[in-house]
Parts: C-alpha cells; structure tokens; sequence
C-alpha cells in the first residue's frame, strides 16, 4: 500500500470517528436489532380469543385497529390498573392514553380503584369470564325480533331464546362467584358432620345402658367386647369433637355475616343462621351475590365507555352488555319470587294440612281409650309444626314479597336500558346516545339489595332445619 492511499484510509477513519463523537453528542443510539416488529408481521387474535397470564394481564398480540384517540379499553387492562400491576404505558392494541391527560379529565367518573378498591381474585374471575357470555346474548337479543318463530331449517326465535337462555345460565353461573359460597359449603359440611356426630353420640349413650363393665369380661372375650367404659370413653370423645364443631362453626358464622355485608346486605348473626336453614336462604344470598356482582361489572362497563369516547361501535357493544346483566336481574328476581309463591309455600301447606290431620287423629285416639301421655305428646309435636310451618311461610313471603318490590322498581331501568340500547343501534347522535347510556349505568348502581326480617325464635330453628330439609326433597 502506498503512502498516497494510506492517507485516503486515514482520512476516512477521522470523519468517522468525527460523525461517531457528533452522535453521541447529541444523545442517538443506534437502532435495537431487536425492536419493534412490523405489526403486519404480528399474529392478530381478538382479545377474547387471547391467552391470560397468571396475573391477569394479556398475552403479546394486535386486536383491531382503532383509532388512537379512541381506543379501545381492554377488561384486563382495568384489572391491571386497579391492582397496580404493571406500570407500561403501551398496550397490544397500541400506545396508551397519556397519565397526565387522563387526570386532566374530568367526566364524572371514578376510578374503578375508588370505586371498587383492589379486585380480589373471585373479582378478576368474573371479569375474565362475564364478558363473552354477555355479549353474545346482547347479539342475539337485537336479532330475536326479526327472526321467524318457527322453521324447518336455519335459526327461530325457538333456538335462538334457547340459545340465549343457555348463555344467560353461563353468566349467572359466573356472577355468582364469591366466597360467601365457599364459606356457606364450609357451613353446611359442620351442620353434616354435627348431624352425624349427635346421631353417634345418641346411639353410643344408648348402648351404653346394656354393656358391662370391664370387669365383667373375661380376656378372651375383651378384643370381642365394647364394654361399658369403652363406651363412656367414645362419648366424651364425641362430646370433644361436637363442642369443637361449635366453636368452627361460630367462627365461620361470624365470617359469613361478614361476607353478606360486604355485598350489602345488612344482618345480625341470627338472621344470617336463618339464611343458612330455610329453604331460600341459599337462594336468596345467591341473588345477592349476583345482585354485587352485577353492580361491579356495571362500573366496569360504565368506565369502559366513557374511555371508549365517541366510538359508537364500543359504546352498542358495552351497553349491549349492560342490557343483558339487567335482564340476568330481572330473570333471577323473578324465578326466587315464583319458587317461594308456587313451590315453596303451597308444600309447607300441604304440612300443615298433614299435622292438623294427625292431631286430629291423636284426638280420636285419645276419645277411644288411647294413651293420655302419648296423644299429648303426639298433639304437642304436631302443633310445633303447625307453628313452625305459619312461621315459616309469613318468613318466606316477606322476603318474596321484599325482592318482587325491587323487581318493580327495577322494571323502569330495564324499560330504559332497552330503549336506549334500541337507540343506540340507529343513532348518528353518538354523545346524546352515550350520555343517556351514562344515565342509565347511574340509575342502577343506586338500586339496593332487598330488605330481610330476620328470625329469630330458637324454639322453632330446628324445626324450621327439619323442614326445611323435607322442602329440599325432590
């Protein structure tokens, strides 16, 4: 190489060199070979159709395009941001709304944190899950109209309102998550085991009466033989696990009646007892549940659409949903007020019709030279049940009576949400139509859970656990 080039070569180098030093002036960094891919490139899934990570958050993926200005907000986004976890700004569907604009913004609302606190875990379950179903039944709902009643072939009302019917199971199932049913399940299995437990005790102290003693027991005979201390050592260690039972389920008690106010619903322990032995208790806290739940997923959806901005599309599609949990309380308010009026009530008649007859027959009894002791014992008995059953009954119908007056109040909402929802589908006045929707989220969340007298007449709670343990029989 001769002297002439290598100049040229060195020349080149301190340019370079120069170009390099001016870069990192100014503070450029070459590009990351890893960096964002072309999003052409990116497989597209829906969001609904995307995998969910352990903490919520959704798997790497484009949903459909949206315009920045109006995107749309994701369920686990709103999971993610009331739980503070994780801190990005940059979503699948594209860059997020800037935190300083977002607190500049004042429409009305609260953050679902606020308004909700942190989501436990059965919250974000009902989240993952509640969307799909409510949908779907929103799609099938606006076509129901216009569909044949009947045909031979394709889709009829018929199998549409089956097919309805089938999701609204779907997302009832899902609203009636909480861990009021755990800890109602961990209830109801002490009841069993102290059911069980008092049978033993009873049958242990009666054999008791004719075993014999050790002493009257030969060794051959003694591994062959449950003798009378035996027994007395198997009584006190019923007795021991009976009043431990005692203790768990006085604990769990005071759980549940915690759990039932945290959904709203105001009651002393012995009311709460009473739930947890009549016959629609269990219904009845279930429709509380769901009532919570409802309101929980309204806040969602009502965020979701003031987020959502203009867009109409996202505005039918969330108040689609917020149709149907209305309709869900409309269904689940009147299936309790018909179960209680046409099943449960007309059978405790039926009891009470069968215990006036055997007092009647313990009277006859009695006339006819029978046993003073046992016809008053008989008629004593008989008369419980009579009581109970009059109890019982006026106990059911107040709280049907209860959950019918907040089914009329809330036929105003379901008028309304339908209506509009109607509106929603035709109108070009994107924020009247929205605004109106804003109203009616609003118009749900003040409706209360129904009032509930409590019982609390000791001498007729066992009574009461034994019918209602016929009641459940098929």
């Amino acid at each position: 190489m001769n002297t002439k080039t290598i100049g040229i070569v060195l020349g080149l180098l301190w340019v370079a060199a120069i170009v390099w030093v001016v870069l990192l002036w100014q503070g450029e960094t070459p590009t990351d070979p890893d960096g964002p891919q072309d999003s052409a490139a990116v497989d597209v899934l829906p969001d609904r159709d995307r995998p969910v990570a352990a903490d919520g958050s959704a798997a790497s993926g484009s949903g459909e395009s949206t315009p920045p200005d109006v995107r749309e907000p994701k369920v686990v986004d709103l999971v993610e941001t009331s739980t503070g976890a994780g801190d990005a700004t940059e979503t699948d569907d594209g860059p997020g709304p800037d935190p300083s604009s977002v607190d500049d913004v004042d429409d009305g609302t609260e953050s679902p944190a606020v308004v909700l606190g942190d989501p436990d875990p059965y919250e974000r379950k009902i989240l993952r899950q509640i969307f799909d179903p409510l949908e779907d039944a929103a799609q099938r709902y606006s076509k129901h109209d216009d569909l044949e009643e009947s045909t031979f072939f394709g889709e009829d009302q018929e199998s549409n309102q089956a097919a309805i019917d089938r999701l609204l199971d779907e997302a009832i199932e899902t609203l009636g998550l909480s861990s009021i049913n755990e800890t109602r399940g961990r209830l109801r299995a002490i009841r069993g085991e102290l059911d069980a437990a008092e049978e033993r005790l009873s049958r242990d102290r009666e054999a008791r009466l004719s075993a014999p003693f050790d002493s009257e027991v030969s060794t051959l005979e003694k591994p062959f033989t449950t003798t009378r201390e035996d027994y007395e050592e198997r009584i006190e260690d019923t007795e021991e696990s009976i009043a431990r039972l005692e203790r768990e389920r006085t604990d769990l008690e005071s759980e549940f009646v915690d759990e039932l106010r945290s959904v709203g619903l105001e009651v002393s322990p012995e009311t709460a007892r009473g739930l947890l032995s009549t016959v629609s208790g269990e219904d009845f806290v279930e429709m509380c549940v769901v009532f919570h739940n409802v309101r929980l997923v309204t806040v969602r959806l009502q965020q979701l659409t003031e987020e959502a901005g203009e867009s109409l599309d996202v505005a039918r599609r969330y108040y689609g949903s917020y149709v149907v949990l209305v309709r869900i309380l409309d269904t689940i308010q009147k299936d309790f007020v018909r179960r209680v009026r046409e099943d449960q009530v007309p059978r405790l008649a039926e009891y009470s019709e069968k215990a006036r007859e055997n007092i009647a027959q313990a009277k006859r009894n009695l006339k006819d030279g029978g046993d003073p002791a046992i016809a008053a014992q008989n008629i004593r008995s008989n008369e419980l049940t009579l009581d109970a059953c009059l109890a019982y009954s006026r106990y059911l119908l107040d709280q049907a009576d209860a959950v019918a007056r907040q089914n009329e109040e809330l036929q105003p909402r379901l008028r309304d949400a339908i209506n509009t929802f109607e509106t929603v589908q035709l109108s070009s006045q994107v924020a009247n139509a929205i605004r109106e929707a804003r109203r009616n989220f609003s118009a749900l969340l003040e409706l209360q859970v129904p009032d509930l007298r409590g019982f609390e007449n000791v001498e007729l709670q066992q009574e009461f656990e034994r019918l209602t343990d016929q009641l459940l029989e098929p």
